[in-house]
């Protein structure tokens, strides 16, 4: 009998856990059930402590299987303007803009949405209508 009774509780933790395991959320931006809007427009900003790259300029994302992230509205932006950009694709995260990018010495690209420091990595945030998003190169030992 004790073994019988073992043997079904080992059963229904197995079963929570496969439930619990399909039921988990992503951080994936594709991974939604809402339908992805025909058009989402965006103002985006790239600004150093000495030049504004991009000054809130008007960002129309289109016809996207997907929903749209921070990291789709700069580099649309940055093409849109021809500024240079590199991005890591696997971290999801801005390498470079106009060749400025992480440096020994703490430089980085960090941002905002809708005036807000996120946490979470750009690739991944989804966007929606009429945000904000600010891009700016800063020292990691000054932004704390």
């Amino acid at each position: 009998m004790k073994t019988f009774k073992k043997t079904i509780a080992l059963l229904l933790c197995a079963i929570l856990s496969l439930c619990l395991f399909a039921c988990g959320g992503s951080d994936d931006p594709a991974d939604t059930t809402e339908a992805v809007p025909e058009t989402i427009t965006v103002k985006v900003t790239v600004k150093t402590a000495t030049e504004t790259i991009l000054d809130n300029k008007t960002i129309t994302l289109r016809d996207r299987a997907t929903w749209p992230t921070v990291l789709d509205a700069l580099a649309q932006a940055c093409d849109a303007y021809e500024v240079k950009y590199t991005i890591n694709a696997e971290e999801f995260w801005v390498e470079s803009i106009n060749d400025l990018g992480r440096t020994d010495d703490g430089m980085f690209w960090a941002w905002t949405l809708n005036g807000k420091e996120v946490s979470g990595r750009a690739g991944k945030t989804r966007i929606n209508e009429n945000d904000t998003i600010v891009f700016s190169y800063e020292n990691s030992s000054s932004a704390n």
